[in-house]
């Protein structure tokens, strides 16, 4: 049975077209950048083992990249907590403190003096002067109504200070986050790194024993031991940054980061300190060319003191003083101020958004980067994974050194990529800092880059595999067939004919390798209430394996449906429930139900499952499709919607691909699942 299938599998995976590794499309010899082993192993005892490690190496690095990150994972490096507090704003200080003062300064002041009359006929100097004591108030110039000026003045210069400080500390603070990215995506690195270090460090011992039998050249040695250098290099640098080694990681390419610019421009156009600093600078020049009058209205009181004279006594007086032409003048300067500060107002703006709009360019310069980096690193993992699937199928023509360059240039990749996304995470900082808005999360939008498992199709997928199909296929030629069509859930018969061991180990592996697993279990004669206790305690086994079941229960399939049809959907409502119940929320639970039940039977059915697969069998026009499928997904969340179809209704793979990208583009139903494993096989080798 494996026999008829080889074949097949090997054209689907995209083997069987090569004859040999080395004349395969992009598996040209490695270049002088690319690790280099002359020797392949050559005990045939260690040539397993060799690939062993290689394969296990390739997967430890796709757990890395293929990891799903949590959204509020990658926002939490854009977050990065900086020590950076307000600082003591010792000018706004000053200026309040003034303030303060001519607050307070109510323009008065104490006099005394002696007057002295030369033209007087007295003989005694003593009888020519005059002394006296007095208070007097300042009104204007220097007085009263200038201290109020000034005091409005400082208070201004204190708050523009005040807004000033804000507004540095803001940038400050996104100059810290966009220097403290290279500490938070620390932990990013500690597994990336482990694994290149421990590969080069094996490489480079292989290769060493090759140098030493002559095999290999110095130049060559050198390439790897350099590489290994700057690795462990890169090692010490996270450890001095952090003052600490790096005890754990995180796994999982951060998410692609984007702003919102048309927010980002009318935050910088809303902004009312900007508003309120023009507001301030107004306020300035007006309580300056107040301040500057020169008018002046002094009132007192004095008491004139002199020796025997009868006209001591207190006296009551004012001056008056006004300056002729410098108020003309003093005008004429506001209004050219007034205008400066608008003006200046006016081009502060337009450099802020010039700013901005820089900042935004160059970090959509840096995301097509990233993106072109994970396209690279796709297509050097589609390369890798071709050499180790040719060692699985085809020993005799697999070729050790290319896999192992294919390796090293995916770890390459890998750390180019990562390289990559931290330089875009700290533009997304420098766009804040530029426009002087600072962080706001709500503005930054995050989106996943194509996965390792990326298959050029549409939607994602799941695969039936019956006991037959599962048992007569080894376990690695199925997980590459899942590999090469993208599938990322199967769904597998639990009977009684599935090999026990092969079902565990096949489990393991699709949990390594992040391939859910659902277990297909059901009969007809579950139908009987009488046999519910039986089936409650069959389906809690069943669930230990992997935490999912889909219940392939079909009362539409039975000889007198057409009679009982309201009992049958009634005690297969009831089933569900009763699964439900037994198994609570914590397993995941499946359905495959037909394209004709009643509108109120998906309703039901919807609530209790997690996934209804929607068998859409025997109809391979689109229009058709939709047609059927309309009818029954408005009764359904479409986050639970898996639309089920099967490989043998339509002539080739491309029609099948062109009909599932014209039902996730009508329809917006983005799960899709192939029934089985063995037509999908057929299909895929079809001519």
């Amino acid at each position: 049975m494996v026999s008829r299938f080889v074949p097949c599998f090997l054209a689907a995976i995209g083997l069987a077209s090569f004859g040999s590794e080395a004349n395969s499309i992009g598996d040209a010899a490695p270049g002088p950048e690319s690790i280099a082993i002359v020797q392949t192993p050559s005990p045939e005892a260690e040539v397993d083992a060799y690939w062993a490690w290689l394969r296990q190496s390739a997967d430890r690095l796709e757990r890395i990249m293929s990891a799903d990150p949590h959204e509020e994972v990658s926002r939490e490096l854009l977050t990065t907590a900086c020590d950076q507090s307000q600082p003591v704003n010792y000018r706004e200080q000053a200026y309040l403190a003034e303030a303060d003062v001519s607050r307070k300064d109510l323009g008065l002041f104490f006099d005394a003096g002696i007057r002295d009359n030369w033209d007087s006929d007295s003989d005694t100097l003593d009888e020519n002067q005059r002394a006296y004591v007095g208070l007097s108030w300042q009104v204007l110039d220097n007085g009263y109504r200038e201290k109020r000026h000034l005091a409005r003045l400082a208070e201004a210069r204190a708050e523009r200070e005040a807004l000033r400080s804000k507004t540095s500390l803001s940038e400050t603070l996104e100059r810290c986050r966009y220097d403290a990215t290279r500490d938070s995506f620390a932990p990013r690195w500690i597994p990336l790194l482990n694994l290149k270090e421990a590969f080069l460090t094996r490489i480079s011992s292989l290769q060493r024993q090759s140098y030493w039998m002559g095999t290999l050249y110095l130049d060559d040695l050198l390439d790897s031991q350099r590489e290994l250098q700057a690795t462990r290099e890169h090692f010490r640098r996270l450890q001095r940054d952090s003052g600490q080694p790096p005890q754990s990681g995180v796994a999982g390419m951060p998410l692609l980061p984007d702003i919102d610019m048309v927010s980002v421009r009318a935050r910088i156009l809303e902004d009312p300190d900007r508003d309120r600093l023009l507001n301030l600078e107004q306020t300035i020049l007006d309580a300056q060319r107040e301040a500057s009058d020169d008018t002046r209205l002094r009132l007192y009181l004095r008491y004139e003191v002199q020796e025997d004279s009868r006209d001591n006594g207190p006296a009551l007086g004012a001056t008056f003083s006004m300056p002729l032409l410098s108020s003309e003048r003093a005008q004429v300067a506001h209004e050219y101020l007034s205008k400066d500060a608008l003006q200046s107002h006016e081009l502060g703006l337009q450099q802020r958004l010039q700013r901005a709009e820089l900042a935004y360019a160059e970090l959509l310069e840096q995301r097509e980067r990233v993106v072109r980096q994970s396209y690279r690193y796709l297509a050097a993992h589609e390369q890798l994974r071709r050499s180790l699937g040719r060692y699985v199928w085809r020993p005799e023509s697999a070729d050790f050194k290319a896999a192992v360059s294919r390796m090293a240039s995916l770890l390459d990749g890998s750390v180019e990529l990562l390289r990559a996304l931290e330089e875009m995470y700290r533009r997304v900082h420098t766009v804040f800092a530029r426009a002087g808005i600072g962080y706001r999360p709500e503005l930054v939008s995050l989106s996943a880059l194509q996965g390792s498992d990326y298959r050029a199709r549409d939607g994602a997928r799941a695969l039936y595999i019956w006991s037959a199909g599962f048992n007569s296929m080894r376990n690695p030629l199925i997980l590459e067939f899942l590999r090469a069509k993208g599938v990322s859930r199967v769904i597998v018969s639990g009977s009684e004919r599935v090999v026990a061991e092969k079902l565990e180990r096949f489990i393991e592996r699709c949990r390594e390798r992040g391939v859910s697993v659902e277990i297909l279990t059901g009969d007809n004669g579950w139908l009987d209430p009488a046999r519910q206790p039986e089936v409650l305690q069959r389906l809690e086994r069943l669930a230990g394996l992997t935490g999912s079941l889909n219940i392939d229960v079909e009362p539409h399939t039975l000889a007198d449906y057409k009679t009982r049809r309201r009992e049958y959907l009634e005690r297969y409502l009831g089933l569900l429930r009763a699964i439900r119940e037994k198994l609570g929320a914590g397993v995941s639970l499946s359905v495959s139900v037909p394209l004709h039940w009643d509108a109120q039977d998906y309703a039901q059915i919807g609530r209790l499952a997690d996934h209804v697969y929607l068998m859409a069998y025997e109809i391979a026009d689109p229009a058709a499709l939709k047609r059927r499928l309309g009818k029954v997904l408005p009764s359904l969340d479409p986050r639970k919607v898996v639309i089920a179809l099967r490989p043998q209704d339509f002539q080739d793979e491309p029609r099948l691909e062109r009909v599932i990208g014209q039902l996730v583009s009508e329809l917006g139903v983005q799960r899709y699942a192939l029934h089985d494993l063995a037509t999908y096989v057929n299909l895929a080798d079809s001519p």
